[in-house]
């Protein structure tokens, strides 16, 4: 009886694949956060990390799995820094976005910023120059 092996599957697709569905993921969630009253807590940061996370190693492991497992530490690397890439590129396209589609993010982000500066017994000048530095390139553009 002959063992026969099947032959591991192209895979270039797979990070493309798993990063638009981890992005689109992460940017329904942080439209969902936006409406909530937790738009502003610091521990929703940690839920999209988590689903960033969870989704970098499902793609590694199918990527393992359509290799059956003939796979290298380099080759997996490669692979989830390619879909890494892709998340980035996209998110950084989101967050340029969302700033124009919600324009109170940038206001109660100021709002934020002028806070924990009072809270830390700033001079009022000093507040002031901040503040207007952070207005000034708030954007990339």
């Amino acid at each position: 009886m002959e063992q026969t092996t099947t032959p591991p599957q192209d895979t270039r697709n797979l990070p493309m694949t798993y990063g638009l569905i981890v992005s689109i993921i992460l940017i329904l969630v942080s439209i969902g956060i936006h409406f909530t009253s937790f738009a502003y807590d610091n521990w929703t940061q940690y839920i999209l990390a988590m689903i960033h996370i969870v989704g970098i190693i499902l793609m590694c492991v199918a990527y393992g799995n359509q290799q059956h497992g003939m796979v290298t530490f380099g080759k997996i690397f490669g692979k989830a820094f390619q879909m890494i890439a892709l998340i980035t590129i996209t998110m950084i396209a989101w967050a340029i976005l969302s700033n124009y589609i919600f324009p109170e993010i940038r206001e109660h982000a100021m709002e934020m910023a002028q806070a924990e500066l009072e809270r830390k017994n700033m001079d009022e000048e000093v507040i002031d120059n901040a503040m207007n530095i952070t207005e000034k390139f708030y954007t990339l553009f």
